[in-house]
């Protein structure tokens, strides 16, 4: 089994992310070493990828400055654009069915979790994006 050990030691080839070889101890050599970030393309009749950036020992990260990521929302940007997950307006929920934000409807309030919760008793929100706010006696 030593020899096999040795064998593999020595072993250079080719592999999806650059030439693999190993080093004295066995763990596998970080030169040459290539990592490609893609992004997921709805096409006309399949999934495709895109190169948007790769990160190598040499060069360190290049983005390809002309092909962005493409997010959930369809938009090809290298901004994240708000509707990714992030709402900043108050009352606002991510949908991730949706893929978008959008205001918790009347007699619920956003929560610390990104849903919508129903007011709590005694509690009231009449309008859409709105928290919940004690009732008014006789209303």
């Amino acid at each position: 089994n030593l020899e096999l050990v040795e064998e593999m030691r020595s072993s250079v080839f080719m592999g999806t992310s650059g030439v693999v070889s190993f080093t004295e101890e066995g763990d596998r050599s970080v030169d040459g070493w290539t990592m490609s970030f893609s992004s997921v393309v709805v096409g006309a009749e399949r999934l495709q990828t895109r190169e948007v950036a790769v990160h190598t020992e040499a060069l360190g990260l290049v983005l390809h400055r002309e092909s962005p990521p493409v997010w959930p929302s369809g938009e090809s940007t290298w901004d994240p654009p708000h509707s990714d997950g992030v709402c900043s307006k108050p009352g606002e929920v991510y949908s991730e069915t949706g893929r978008g934000c959008f205001l918790c409807p009347a007699g619920t309030q956003a929560a610390q979790d990104r849903t919508c919760h129903p007011c709590p008793l005694g509690t009231v929100s009449v309008r859409s994006g709105t928290d919940c706010t004690p009732c008014t006696e006789g209303v």
